[in-house]
């Protein structure tokens, strides 16, 4: 298990310094240790897998990704909660790698989905976190799951305008907690 994480953290580093075929190496070579260990239904197999659907994501292989983010997502299915931020990064990969492709309607309906959730989530975990821990919270969740989101919803305005009162609707959300 220890091997299998130091081959992802060896994946992670040559990954950003855009050695992908060394990090896609080594990034399959710790999905199998995993899967071989733990199985396919444990905890760390969909991490993993996700980090492998990112890297393609990088490379520009955005079928590549979508075949392993969709297993990625019925493993965390199975897993967690919808409302768990696993399941929440999986649907947001997704809609990213929907996006790359340009299945629109797709994109749209999981970046909704995702903005939905988030907003459950902050609703629900809010009130129990000090205000550095809410800042800091929705900053995260910002950069990682609605700036893409965002993007897409100006990209989309022309056709879809609603897109772009949920990024008001967001704003004024947010502002009201934090």
């Amino acid at each position: 298990p220890e091997y299998a994480e130091s081959l992802i953290n060896l994946a992670d580093t040559y990954s950003h310094i855009k050695r992908y075929d060394e990090a896609e190496k080594y990034y399959l070579s710790a999905v199998k240790i995993c899967e071989e260990i733990y199985g396919k239904n444990s905890a760390f197999y969909p991490v993993y897998l996700n980090n492998l659907a990112v890297l393609y994501l990088k490379q520009k292989k955005a079928d590549k990704a979508l075949s392993i983010l969709v297993e990625v997502k019925a493993l965390r299915e199975k897993l967690f909660s919808p409302k768990h931020p696993e399941y929440i990064n999986v649907l947001s990969n997704l809609a990213d790698t929907y996006r790359i492709l340009q299945k629109n309607d797709q994109a749209e309906k999981l970046y909704l989905q995702v903005n939905d959730l988030i907003l459950a989530y902050i609703r629900e975990i809010f009130p129990y976190l000090s205000e550095k821990e809410q800042e800091s919270f929705y900053r995260i969740f910002r950069y990682f799951y609605l700036t893409n989101f965002y993007s897409f919803a100006v990209q989309q305005a022309q056709t879809k305008p609603q897109l772009l009162a949920s990024i008001y609707d967001n704003q004024l959300t947010t502002k009201l907690l934090l």
